[in-house]
């Protein structure tokens, strides 16, 4: 059985480990980082399901900052590839505002993108978003048994200045049962709450060692033998590591 050379953890692909090891409670935390098109969206794409099989009333909703493609969210042609996976693989259903529309007797989808329009304008675009994106977030907070996929938290927090209701549900979500996963280019460009809190850290291979270094701050963790390890793992494996089992894996891909 091959370990990773630091650590001494497993390699597991994202199957078995959804199935065998990944144990979530209402309002766990997770804090995923690593460069564009590493894996993140697809490590997602395996929990989210895993998270609400264990926990059938959770309800979840995913934050999108990105812009429109190639005429917007109506038109035929796909406008993120990372929206569509979202979309296709869960099922999600795709909102513009926050709250979502009234059900009318239907039952509530599994999933949420909330994807508001953009006037590619910063002027008029920030304020609204904030806006909504705010609403979502205490909402969230307020009801309980939520997840919410924070997919750009460095842009929620700096761009549109929502660290203080990020910060709220990081503290105090747990109680409620809801729980943030946040997603994130630069470890170093995000609160340190979004590694303190963390009970899940999915990591991937950073040349910057300042970057490497803030993933010690996920609790109960060596956080030099964590960068040790990271700057040998290869390219889309992600280090997996359960702040409240004190244990971790190396997740491959299938």
């Amino acid at each position: 059985m091959e370990r990773s050379p630091v650590l001494g953890l497993e390699y597991i692909g994202y199957d078995r480990w959804r199935r065998r090891h990944l144990t979530v409670e209402p309002g766990d935390h997770w804090a995923i980082a690593g460069p564009t098109r590493c894996g993140k969206t697809t490590a997602a794409l395996r929990a989210i399901p895993e998270m609400r099989a264990q926990h059938p009333k959770m309800r979840a909703v995913v934050v999108v900052m990105k812009p429109h493609r190639k005429g917007g969210i109506l038109s035929r042609t796909p406008g993120d590839l990372t929206v569509d996976r979202l979309r296709r693989e869960l099922g999600g259903q795709l909102i513009r505002d926050w709250p979502p529309p009234p059900l009318l007797g239907r039952r509530p989808p599994p999933f949420y993108v909330l994807w508001p329009r953009h006037a590619m304008d910063p002027a008029i675009d920030r304020p609204r978003h904030a806006a909504i994106f705010r609403r979502c977030i205490l909402d969230c907070y307020a009801e309980g048994d939520w997840l919410i996929f924070a997919d750009e938290t460095f842009s929620l927090c700096e761009e549109l200045g929502l660290s203080d209701e990020l910060i709220t549900v990081w503290t105090k979500g747990g109680g409620m049962g809801t729980g943030i996963m946040g997603a994130t280019q630069k470890s170093t460009h995000v609160p340190l709450w979004m590694w303190s809190m963390a009970t899940h850290g999915l990591l991937y291979r950073d040349p910057d060692r300042r970057a490497r270094m803030r993933y010690g701050e996920i609790s109960g963790f060596d956080g030099q033998a964590i960068a040790d390890e990271l700057k040998l793992l290869r390219r889309y494996h992600g280090l997996y590591l359960n702040q409240r089992e004190q244990s971790g894996c190396v997740l491959v891909p299938d």
